[in-house]
């Protein structure tokens, strides 16, 4: 099964943008359904491409297709009208941008989608659904042009300071802006203050922001007990508070060293370092504070959409269980009116659980969509190739933050997975967003097969002062219980064949 469309709250990325000729498999590692490919991978890819065009004024093109539950990317230069080139600064204040024009219009999407009437006949739903898939490209192009434009300025702050000498790498850059509380480690803190007791409070609806068809932590919630059960057995030293004050002392010194080399430089060098290093420090904050409304309670209110149409189509005789209706499509409901889906639903579970037809996509012509524009070249850097290196007896990725620690490798693909973590483990994450921060304060380090120094989760090991190595690309080289020793500084992962 191969659907296409050329039109998600979870993150979703080609594995390699800048480089990147052809269809690529995406950031995501988990089966997608038919539904959510209408509903959030076709969103993602007109929200994605016309971000794309208004950051670099040029048009880009992005279509998504569904391979037997395998999302792939293809990235093309677009044709049309070329839009006027954005400043790649812009927004010069992205709190002011999140807190005045984006959040707020988030938050009008979430109440339409957890208020929509699901009483409505097919015809009624697929009517419905088509207007959910509109509101869900402004809410992804709006994701974009704030996080893209938080990471460029991250990516230009590193490698400013880097280029002067202020820094002596890009890593030291990005630790000057560690340590500080933002939402994402809020959640680890809180869980962590009530491990011990017997009621968890509904923190939950913070952390968990992951695929349509997978239950919610308030729905069910073993994850986080199971979490709260991990922390009691971690050391008091991994407290998330303590790893955040060593991480901001690491910063302070940091800034110290960095102070002192600036006062030998310009003072236009000088007030340039300042001003990219404020914006870089509200990209940080932003990058970090979107994520529980746009990626965590605008999944839980789309899935609950969802199972409130499922249930629907149950009472009306046309499927067994409400999270049927996560196998069909959006034509599927405007066909006929009174169409039986279960079969429908049989077949398609049969068929996305298949093995996707090819190891890797086809490989078409290279593509510069990207261009040669400022903001191209930061894009560059943000989506680019982690660094060759000849060492063949290691992994390599993007190195995301330093030290070197040595543990077994525990794969996560789900939330759920977290329940099977390990004080001590190398966590192992398909991909590099915010939902793995409750597993940083027992991790000996953090890996992750998509993503780059500037995206969530090396900024989560930063804050943690945890090793990190991104975009391995290595999903099948690393397995459970493997013994491992992640140099995070040098951006490899190295077997560990001989235990001291």
């Amino acid at each position: 099964m191969t659907d296409s469309c050329t039109c998600g709250c979870r993150e979703v990325y080609p594995s390699r943008l800048a480089s990147m000729s052809g269809w690529a498999p995406s950031s995501v590692p988990l089966p997608i359904t038919p539904l959510e490919f209408d509903m959030q991978a076709c969103s993602f890819a007109r929200g994605f491409g016309r971000a794309l065009t208004d950051l670099l004024g040029r048009p880009v093109s992005v279509a998504v297709r569904n391979r037997c539950g395998a999302l792939d990317i293809l990235l093309t230069r677009g044709t049309g009208h070329r839009p006027e080139a954005r400043d790649h600064h812009y927004p010069g204040d992205f709190d002011e941008l999140w807190r005045s024009r984006i959040g707020p219009a988030t938050a009008d999407n979430l109440r339409f989608f957890a208020a929509a009437d699901a009483t409505a006949v097919p015809d009624a739903m697929a009517d419905l659904l088509r207007d959910v898939v509109d509101r869900m490209t402004k809410v992804t192009y709006d994701h974009h042009m704030l996080v893209l434009p938080a990471r460029m300025a991250l990516a230009e702050f590193a490698e400013f300071a880097r280029r002067l000498e202020i820094t002596a790498s890009v890593l030291d850059g990005l630790g000057m802006l560690a340590g500080e509380q933002n939402a994402t480690t809020r959640m680890a803190v809180r869980l962590w203050q009530v491990r011990h007791e017997r009621r968890l409070p509904a923190l939950p609806q913070e952390g968990d922001g992951y695929g349509l068809a997978h239950p919610r932590w308030l729905e069910e919630d073993a994850v986080p007990r199971a979490l709260a059960a991990l922390y009691r057995r971690v050391e008091p030293t991994r407290e998330p508070r303590r790893l955040l004050a060593h991480s901001a002392e690491r910063r302070r010194r940091l800034e110290s060293r960095a102070n002192a080399r600036l006062r030998r430089l310009p003072s236009s060098a000088q007030e340039r370092f300042g001003t990219l290093l404020a914006r870089a420090k509200s990209a940080a904050q932003v990058t970090e504070g979107h994520a529980p409304l746009m990626h965590a309670q605008v999944t839980y209110a789309l899935r609950g959409l969802v199972l409130r149409l499922g249930a629907r189509l149950v009472g009306l005789g046309l499927l067994n269980a409400a999270d049927d209706a996560f196998q069909l499509r959006i034509g599927d409901l405007g066909r006929a009116s009174g169409s039986d889906y279960r079969q429908t639903v049989e077949h398609r579970r049969r068929h996305t659980h298949l093995p996707a037809p090819e190891t890797k996509p086809p490989s078409d012509p290279p593509s510069d969509f990207l261009g040669d524009s400022p903001a191209a070249g930061l894009m560059r850097r943000v989506f680019g190739e982690p660094p060759q290196r000849a060492d063949r007896q290691a992994l390599t990725g993007h190195p995301g933050a330093p030290g070197r620690s040595r543990g077994r490798i525990r794969r996560v693909l789900l939330q759920a997975d977290l329940a099977r973590v390990e004080p001590g483990d190398v966590v192992f994450a398909g991909d590099s967003s915010a939902a793995w921060s409750f597993a940083a304060p027992a991790a000996a380090a953090l890996l992750a097969d998509t993503g780059s120094p500037y995206g969530h989760l090396a900024a989560l090991a930063r804050d943690y002062s945890l090793p990190c190595v991104v975009g391995l690309g290595a999903a099948s080289w690393l397995h459970d219980g493997e013994l491992v020793e992640v140099d995070g500084d040098a951006g490899t992962v190295a077997p560990v064949r001989d235990i001291p």
